[in-house]
C-alpha cells in the first residue's frame, strides 16, 4: 500500500490487520475494497490512516439490531418505529423520536462498526483486495464519517483474523532479549481488550515478564496469549528498541493521556497529588496546610516503604512482635481515626491500612514470609510488583476454579471463589458478572427487591465489555429469573450475534419462539427485511 497508486493484492500475503497497520502508520486516506466470489464486495473508508465508515457485502450489525441488542430500545419500539412514516436513515429517525439520544446514537454506531471488523476480519484469505488513496467510495452511503480507535479495530482483526503460526513465532522472536516490558507511552486500554486479556497486560504492566512466562502463566490459552503479545509488538506498545512512540499515539496523547506505568506507581502518583490543596481549600489555616502536607509525605513514604519498615519491626522480629506491631499501627492508621479536618486524605490513608493489613498477613505467615525475604534479597524486582502480580495471577485462578465449580453444582464454593476473584481484581467484568449471578441465586423469585444489587453489578459488567458473551449470558439469565423475557431474549440475541454456536442462547430463543411465534427480524421479512434495505 502507498499514497501515490492503486495498490492490490490478497489477504494470503497481506492480511487485513497488516493493512490497517500500514495505513495507520502512513496516516492514508482512500477508500480499501476487499473482494471474494463467495462473499462479495466489502468496503471501507480510510482517513488518515483511521477507519471511518463500513459496507459489508452481507447483512451485518444493522443499527436497529444493534440498539436493541444493547438495551437502549425494546423490539416493540423498534417495531412501532418501522411500521410508522420516516425517511433517511434510522438512527436519526430514532434520535428524532426521542428513543434515544445523539450521544447514544454514537455510541451505537462506534459498536455497529467493531461488530462488522469482526466479520470483515474473519474474509477468506484468498480474498483480493484493492486500496485507491484519495477516493471515498461510501462518500453517499451511510451517515456522517465515524471515527473508531485505529487501536481496537486492529485489535479486532488480530483476535479473529487469518494469522499463521509462522507469522506469530517471526513477531515474537523480533522482540529484544529479555523481559517484555511496555512502551513508557503505551495506551493499552485503548484497544479494547476484554477481561482475560486486559488481565494478561495487567501483568506486564505490573511487572515486565519474559515472553514465554507470559504466554504460559494460564490467564489465556496460548494461542490467544499469542495474539494479545502480536498486537502490542505490531503497534510498538511493547518496547522494541526502537526510538518511536507506538502507533496511534501522537505527542499530544502525552501531554492529556493517562500514564501506563504500574498500577502501584499510579497509585503513589495519585496518592502526592490528590493530597495537595485544590482551589477548594486555598482559605485553610495554615496549620491544617501544614499537616496535609506532612501527611502527604508520610503517606508516600509509607507506600514505598517494605513490609517490615510499614509495620516499624526489624527483619528478625518474631511473630508476636509483628502482630503487636501491627495492632499498635492500626490504631494510628484506620481511616475512622482521621481528623475531619483531613477528610480529603481519606482514601489516601485507607490504601496505608489496607497495606499494613497486607503486611501483617504475609509475615505472620511462615511459608509467605520466607517467599518475601527472598524476594527482598533480589535485585530485579521489588516486593510491590511481585504482590501485584501474584495479586493478579491469583484472582484468574481463583476465578477458573469458580467455574468449574459452577459447572459441578457446587454454588456455595463458586461464590465464596468468584468473590475472591473479584476482591483480588475488581477491574475485571467476567468475575463481576459471575458473582453478581451467583448472588442472584440467592434471591427467592418473588422478591423483585433483592435482584437489585446483582443487576446492578451486570449492568456495570455489561457497560464495560458490551460484546463479552459471558457476561451477556449471566445478566440474561438473571433477566429471566427476574420475569424480564423481552431484556433477557434481547441479551440472548445478541448473544448469538457474537457466538451463532451458543448453545444456551439458542435454546432460549427457540423456546421463546414456540411460545410467542416467529418474531419478523428471525423470518428475515417483514418489518425488519425494510430495516435492512436502509
Amino acid at each position: 500500500m502507498n499514497s501515490q497508486r492503486p495498490s492490490t493484492g490478497s489477504l494470503d500475503s497481506r492480511p487485513l490487520f497488516q493493512l490497517l497497520l500500514t495505513a495507520l502508520e502512513r496516516g492514508l486516506s482512500g477508500s480499501l475494497v476487499l473482494e471474494t466470489p463467495e462473499v462479495g464486495k466489502n468496503a471501507l473508508t480510510l482517513e488518515r490512516g483511521k477507519v471511518v465508515k463500513i459496507k459489508t457485502a452481507a447483512p451485518v450489525a444493522r443499527i436497529g439490531t444493534v440498539a436493541v441488542g444493547a438495551g437502549m430500545i425494546s423490539q416493540v419500539q423498534l417495531e412501532e418505529m418501522l411500521r410508522g412514516p420516516h425517511s433517511g436513515l434510522l438512527g436519526d429517525a430514532l434520535v428524532s423520536s426521542g428513543m434515544i439520544t445523539q450521544e447514544q446514537l454514537r455510541l451505537l454506531l462506534s459498536d455497529q462498526v467493531l461488530q462488522q471488523v469482526d466479520w470483515i476480519a474473519k474474509l477468506p484469505r484468498g480474498t483480493i483486495y484493492g486500496f485507491y488513496p484519495g477516493q471515498d467510495y461510501l462518500a453517499r452511503w451511510g451517515g456522517q464519517p465515524r471515527e473508531i480507535d485505529p487501536l481496537q479495530i486492529i485489535w479486532r482483526c488480530v483476535r479473529a483474523g487469518r494469522m499463521s503460526e509462522q507469522f506469530v513465532q517471526n513477531t515474537l522472536a523480533a522482540l529484544p532479549p529479555g523481559p517484555v516490558r511496555l512502551h513508557a507511552a503505551a495506551r493499552v486500554r485503548r484497544f479494547g481488550f476484554d477481561g482475560r486479556e486486559r488481565a494478561l497486560v495487567d501483568v506486564l504492566r505490573a511487572k515486565p515478564q519474559p515472553a514465554d512466562a507470559l504466554i504460559q502463566c494460564g490467564l489465556l490459552p496460548e494461542a490467544q496469549a499469542k495474539r494479545v503479545l502480536v498486537a502490542l509488538t505490531l503497534t510498538r506498545h511493547v518496547d522494541v528498541g526502537a526510538a518511536l512512540l507506538p502507533l496511534g499515539v501522537s505527542p499530544t496523547d502525552l501531554r492529556t493521556g493517562r500514564s501506563t506505568r504500574p498500577r502501584e506507581v499510579l497509585r503513589r502518583a495519585s496518592t502526592v497529588a490528590s493530597l495537595r490543596p485544590g482551589p477548594d481549600e486555598v482559605e485553610q489555616s495554615e496549620v491544617i496546610a501544614a499537616r496535609l502536607n506532612e501527611l502527604q509525605q508520610e503517606v508516600a513514604a509509607l507506600l514505598k516503604a517494605d513490609f517490615y519498615n510499614l509495620l516499624g519491626v526489624p527483619a528478625e522480629a518474631a511473630t508476636a512482635q509483628i502482630q503487636t506491631a501491627f495492632l499498635s499501627r492500626a490504631k494510628q492508621w484506620h481511616p475512622d481515626k482521621l481528623d475531619p479536618e483531613l477528610r480529603a486524605a481519606r482514601d489516601q490513608v485507607t490504601k496505608v491500612f489496607a497495606r499494613m493489613t497486607e503486611a501483617h498477613q504475609v509475615l505472620t505467615n511462615a511459608e509467605q514470609r520466607a517467599d518475601y525475604d527472598r524476594l527482598l534479597q533480589s535485585p530485579d524486582e521489588s516486593a510491590e510488583d511481585h504482590a501485584e502480580v501474584q495479586k493478579i495471577l491469583r484472582a484468574a485462578s481463583t476465578f477458573q476454579k469458580a467455574e468449574i465449580l459452577v459447572k459441578r453444582g457446587e454454588w456455595a464454593q463458586a461464590l465464596e471463589s468468584v468473590k475472591k476473584a473479584h476482591e483480588d481484581d475488581p477491574e475485571q467484568a467476567e468475575y463481576e458478572a459471575l458473582y453478581a449471578w451467583l448472588l442472584s441465586r440467592q434471591v427467592d423469585a418473588g422478591d423483585a427487591h433483592g435482584f437489585t444489587g446483582p443487576l446492578q453489578r451486570l449492568m456495570r459488567a455489561v457497560k464495560a465489555q458490551p460484546n463479552n458473551v459471558k457476561v451477556r449470558l449471566y445478566r440474561a439469565r438473571v433477566f429471566r429469573a427476574m420475569g424480564k423475557v423481552n431484556e433477557a431474549m434481547r441479551d440472548y440475541r445478541t448473544i448469538t450475534e457474537q457466538d451463532p454456536n451458543n448453545v444456551e442462547a439458542q435454546r432460549e430463543l427457540r423456546l421463546h419462539r414456540m411460545r410467542t411465534g416467529p418474531t419478523t427480524e428471525e423470518d428475515g421479512g417483514g418489518l425488519f427485511g425494510k430495516l435492512f434495505k436502509k
